[in-house]
């Protein structure tokens, strides 16, 4: 069987570093936070449907009322092929980040397709596995009873927990092929 380049050991590899950077620095993740952060790193943002007037009108409202929050890198690797990241709005203000110009990278992204709900899939499961090797801060069976609810609908889009949100006031936009 022929391997595709993105199967393998540096995949693999990869994806533990991403799973590992997240569950350290968000140890108060759910599944529906580790589901939104595969999901992400698969599909994009391509969920989001708005135009320029909207995307702009939405960060400027979001980085006014934002707030404190954990400390973040500005650009969080989320996704391997092609490169899927979160740019955390906090740390991208202050150092100068322009909301006009994420806005536009935000727009390209949206419409930027990059993965399929069966490479998602794959990597639910393969972090399936991992919580069952104690890898995960959950336990194994809420995870699956959350992917199989998922997979049930479709793999659709989601929220971040109210737990997630309370802890870390998540603020980012994700970008596909880098910032």
């Amino acid at each position: 069987m022929h391997r595709s380049q993105t199967d393998g050991q540096p995949q693999d590899d990869a994806f533990r570093s991403i799973l590992r950077s997240h569950v350290q620095r968000y140890p108060a993740m759910r599944p529906a936070d580790l589901y939104k952060l595969f999901f992400q790193g698969t599909l994009g943002s391509e969920h989001a449907k708005a135009d320029r007037e909207v995307v702009v009108a939405a960060l400027e409202r979001e980085a006014e009322t934002m707030g404190d929050g954990p400390a973040e890198p500005m650009v969080d690797p989320i996704g391997l092929e092609p490169v899927v990241v979160r740019v955390h709005l906090r740390p991208f203000l202050a150092q100068g980040g322009q909301l006009s110009d994420l806005a536009g990278a935000f727009l390209v992204s949206m419409s930027t397709p990059i993965g399929s709900r069966e490479q998602l899939a794959d990597r639910l499961e393969a972090a399936g596995r991992l919580a069952r090797e104690g890898a995960l801060p959950f336990d194994p069976e809420p995870w699956a009873l959350f992917c199989q609810e998922m997979a049930a609908q479709g793999y659709p889009a989601v929220h971040h927990s109210a737990a997630y949100r309370e802890a870390y006031r998540p603020a980012y936009r994700v970008i596909v092929g880098g910032f």
